[in-house]
């Protein structure tokens, strides 16, 4: 069991992210950008974070994307115990958002992230009464029933079906109705606690194969074509020059702590943008880089500005444009 319980609430801008994440830490930490804060409550610690929020029409599903991984990324390279995903008033108004966090449930966990979410109704004002939070739970479940949403059958079955669902009220300034609502959601995640938390298979097969301890004197890793799905973290590979893990469903990776790497083929993988190359450090050695046959990658070719000593790079078949100038 870890240490420490990652709770990651995520939802619409405005949906009350931010007042349910300091109802549960019983802070006023959390504003507008993301926060972390731990404590702990019975002797179970917990760290809850805040995520960006979705549903924010200035922002493309790549640079949201981008955004998540910076913000988050770490944590979700941890375990995580419960993802809180808000939704507030009427539920046809938070469908870009519902949409936007089944894609990234795609990219950033795998098709997994249903099995631990739990949908936190916020600004609920009757949030006490049993009777109207039930039937708030069957509208809720006959909406995503309707004809057309076919795209909601898992989150139906996973959550909805199984009543993973709590009714909160936050109000700033009223004492009362926070402390309430912090009792109710601390009780949940008591009753949640022995659970396995989420880790992606991909982490989990990466520690099988590459312990920790025996990462560091590592120079070539060869994972091709293993059908490896999700975000690759190279955590721990220190001494790494030649990567090569062409062939999978990768959509992202941090490459922190490979400073010494020379060579990377990531061809044929699902990555949606560059963005991982930001986490390659500004001293860094590539020299080579193949990305070709990612058809799923946008952009432009400004995230490369930062490899200075790359001299070869293969880039066919991918939807990129513009130049390094």
């Amino acid at each position: 069991m870890a240490d420490i319980k990652n709770i990651i609430i995520i939802g619409k801008v405005g949906s009350g992210k931010s007042a349910l994440a300091n109802a549960l830490s019983n802070s006023d930490e959390f504003k507008e950008e993301t926060v972390d804060k731990e404590f702990e409550s019975e002797k179970i610690k917990y760290r809850v974070i805040d995520a960006v929020g979705l549903g924010d029409i200035k922002l493309t599903k790549e640079k949201l994307l981008e955004k998540f991984e910076e913000e988050i990324g770490t944590y979700i390279d941890e375990d995580v115990s419960q993802i809180f995903l808000t939704i507030e008033g009427k539920f046809s108004e938070s469908e870009k958002s519902l949409n936007e966090f089944l894609w990234l449930n795609e990219y950033l966990f795998d098709n997994k992230v249903l099995d631990y979410t739990t949908i936190i109704r916020t600004n609920f004002p009757n949030f006490r009464n049993k009777e109207n939070c039930e039937k708030d739970i069957k509208e809720l479940i006959n909406f995503f029933n309707d004809n057309g949403k076919e795209n909601y059958a898992e989150l139906n079955e996973k959550v909805l079906k199984k009543e993973k669902i709590v009714h909160v009220d936050n109000p700033p300034f009223n004492e009362n109705l926070r402390k309430k609502s912090n009792k109710k959601l601390l009780d949940y995640l008591k009753k949640c606690s022995d659970g396995e938390p989420y880790r992606s298979n991909l982490s989990k097969w990466l520690t099988e194969k590459y312990p920790e301890n025996e990462r560091e004197n590592k120079t070539v890793l060869d994972i091709s074509g293993q059908k490896l799905k999700g975000r690759l973290n190279l955590k721990g590979f220190a001494n790494l020059r030649r990567l090569n893990c062409a062939g999978n469903q990768l959509t992202s990776m941090d490459l922190s702590g490979c400073k010494k790497l020379v060579e990377l083929n990531c061809a044929d993988n699902k990555f949606a943008s560059l963005n991982f190359l930001k986490s390659v450090s500004s001293d860094n050695l590539l020299e080579q880089l193949n990305i070709s046959n990612c058809c799923s990658l946008k952009g432009d070719l400004q995230s490369l500005k930062n490899l200075t000593k790359l001299e070869t790079l293969f880039i066919t078949n991918t939807n990129l444009d513009g130049d390094l100038e």
